[in-house]
């Protein structure tokens, strides 16, 4: 929390840890996760919608099943 741009208190930053599991016959790239990751945050309301801002610093990883 800090003062926002008119000096009141507010949620200034978000940061965002998700730690994503994909399974599949398929492996994931990383450059297949970072095309879905901005495809994802192109469509995301909350990503045009709030003022604060959002940072996301997740993981992933493959997983030969759903249940690791």
């Amino acid at each position: 929390m800090a003062k926002n741009e008119v000096g009141k208190v507010a949620v200034t930053s978000v940061t965002l840890r998700p730690n994503v599991i994909f399974s599949g016959s398929k492996p994931m790239t990383d450059s297949d996760f970072q095309s879905m990751h901005h495809e994802a945050h192109e469509s995301c309301f909350l990503a045009s919608s709030v003022k604060t801002e959002i940072k996301v610093e997740g993981t992933w990883e493959q997983s030969d099943s759903l249940h690791p």
